[in-house]
């Protein structure tokens, strides 16, 4: 339990220095923060295509995770792939 706590710890401090902040400030913030759905303004075209991709989802239109992790194993080997075409369709 000590070493969770340290590295607990450990990673507070860090988030806090990487935003300059104190530990303390840190963790007033993190209890009373309220995170916003969407924290910035998105295109129109961006909302449209997450609607698509949506619609795919529901309609079934995904690809398998073992294919993609498949297809992704191949990146930086001598045996790499190029995506597979009809999973564009």
């Amino acid at each position: 339990m000590r070493e969770i706590d340290g590295l607990r710890r450990q990673t507070e401090r860090k988030s806090a220095q990487w935003r300059d902040w104190s530990v303390s400030e840190l963790s007033a913030i993190s209890i009373g923060m309220k995170h916003d759905p969407i924290p910035f303004e998105l295109a129109p075209e961006d909302i449209a295509a997450i609607e698509r991709a949506r619609e795919d989802v529901a309609a079934g239109r995904v690809i398998p995770h073992e294919e993609v992790a498949k297809w992704l194993a191949t990146w930086g080997t001598p045996n790499e792939t190029p995506m597979p075409a009809e999973w564009l369709r």
